[in-house]
């Protein structure tokens, strides 16, 4: 992991490890609601730091009965799975499932039957930027998954569960009474307040101004806060540093922050956000620890990195993102291509965090779409994001979004929406990280007091009219 800096040139204090009495003795600190069994928690807390040998044993031993359950309900499993899986190896000469063959073969995809347990299920549907929607059926069980990976989350980055947890969430998220002018308040925290007696719970609208976010924030002095990555940075920005002292954790919702993003909220709230590697009609994949590693959800998927060739890649070497889902009888999914890349780290590469969970790095999402845009537009994307966070946040305060549009011609527009022009040195250093490329697409810098509204949210930073349309209006 780049742990080199953050946007004020100050290193990131490296992670000391955690061990299994370390995370029980967090897990205690989460008072569970009746009928609540602890033993599904704490058995969470044990597969963190099991033997790399014995979870992938574990892992094995499930894939064969999800192939097992896939075959004899499944049409399109029928058809396309080996006859006999390698114990070894039981996903060996399976192909990589893309995203059109789960729209096109959705009804041979889905199980005739399933056990009693799991008969309870719902359709999911993919996030609207990841390209054409796909629909997976998703049992109960799987859906429930969530929650209980979202806590191990949050219990790894130490929030205090008797807190207030804040969010600024889509108007959608809201109930239809909800007064959008004080935001909207519940006794308990969403989720994970079914599972433990938790703090109280206040939200507000994402598109409310950003210095009424910032009162509201300084009113109600949550402990911990939940929004979009695109909010948290311009909270960041607004405030020239913590939006409001109260705060002892953060974590970013509604996509993965870029690794720009990630280094401006570290630097601005002073820890780094909770994220999530995440797809709507999959789930959690994975969790990103203190140490910057992404470890792979194993409770609800299996993870491989693949080439072209469905081989798995060596430690080190980057490869297609593929998920197996474990939860999931309804729609049984077996190395779903997520669209992403990452880099798989080696068992006998321990994590500095402590936790012995499969591990990867240098995550890039969404890299299917990308493959559809000019050549080098990925790099002119990530030169930009890597840039801003260089920035010192002196330049930035009076700036409350930043959006970059890839016009049909293959031309840039960078916007920013700003209270007063940026310094000349910031614009400055942008355009200089841009011409460091060398000779490539023309690059406008385009101010205005607020975003186009089709490049807010909840799209990510990045549009592009080769896969999302024509370009916006101010």
């Amino acid at each position: 992991m780049d742990r080199s800096a953050d946007a004020a040139g100050i290193p990131s204090p490296a992670p000391s490890a955690v061990t299994e009495q370390d995370a029980l003795r967090a897990l205690a600190t989460w008072r569970r609601r009746p009928g609540v069994p602890a033993a599904r928690l704490e058995a969470l807390v044990h597969h963190e730091h099991l033997a790399p040998a014995l979870l992938q044993e574990r892992a094995r031993h499930r894939l064969m009965g999800v192939l097992d359950h896939a075959r004899s309900t499944c049409d399109h499993w029928r058809a396309v799975l080996p006859g006999t899986p390698d114990r070894h190896d039981p996903l060996a000469g399976v192909p990589i499932l893309d995203r059109d063959t789960v729209r096109s073969e959705a009804a041979a995809l889905t199980a005739t039957h399933r056990p009693a347990p799991d008969a309870e299920a719902r359709w999911a549907t993919s996030a609207p930027h990841a390209g054409p929607p796909v629909r997976v059926l998703q049992t109960a069980r799987s859906v429930q998954m969530v929650p209980l990976l979202l806590h191990r989350a949050v219990r790894w980055a130490g929030w205090r569960p008797t807190g207030t947890l804040a969010a600024i969430v889509s108007p959608a998220r809201l109930p239809p009474h909800a007064d959008t002018s004080r935001g909207h308040s519940l006794p308990v925290w969403p989720a994970l307040g079914r599972t433990f007696h938790t703090g109280p719970f206040v939200a507000l609208r994402h598109d409310a101004p950003v210095d009424e976010q910032l009162a509201w924030l300084r009113t109600h002095r949550p402990d911990h806060l939940l929004a979009h990555p695109r909010v948290l940075q311009a909270l960041v920005w607004a405030a020239g540093g913590p939006p409001a002292d109260s705060l002892s954790g953060v974590r970013a919702a509604g996509a993965t922050p870029t690794a720009g993003e990630h280094r401006r909220i570290e630097a601005g709230f002073g820890r780094p956000p909770v994220s999530t590697h995440s797809l709507d009609e999959i789930g959690i994949v994975g969790i990103r620890c203190a140490a910057g590693r992404w470890h792979a959800a194993v409770e609800h998927v299996h993870v491989e990195f693949l080439d072209d060739d469905a081989k798995p890649v060596a430690p080190g070497a980057p490869g297609r993102v593929a998920v197996t889902s474990l939860t999931n009888p309804a729609m049984p999914l077996f190395r779903y291509d997520t669209g992403d890349v990452a880099t798989p780290c080696a068992p006998d590469d321990p994590c500095p965090c402590g936790r012995t969970l499969p591990s990867y790095r240098s995550l890039r999402r969404h890299q299917d779409l990308f493959a559809r845009t000019p050549p080098g537009t990925r790099d002119r994307i990530e030169c930009l994001d890597a840039a801003l966070a260089k920035l010192p946040l002196r330049h930035l305060t009076s700036l409350r979004g930043v959006a970059l549009h890839q016009l049909a011609s293959g031309a840039f527009d960078l916007w920013l929406a700003c209270t007063d022009p940026l310094p000349h040195a910031a614009t400055t250093a942008l355009r200089a990280a841009w011409d460091a490329l060398g000779e490539g697409p023309a690059l406008q810098v385009r101010t205005a007091e607020t975003l186009p509204r089709t490049l807010g949210l909840p799209w990510p930073w990045f549009r592009s009219s080769t896969l999302h349309g024509p370009p916006p209006t101010p």
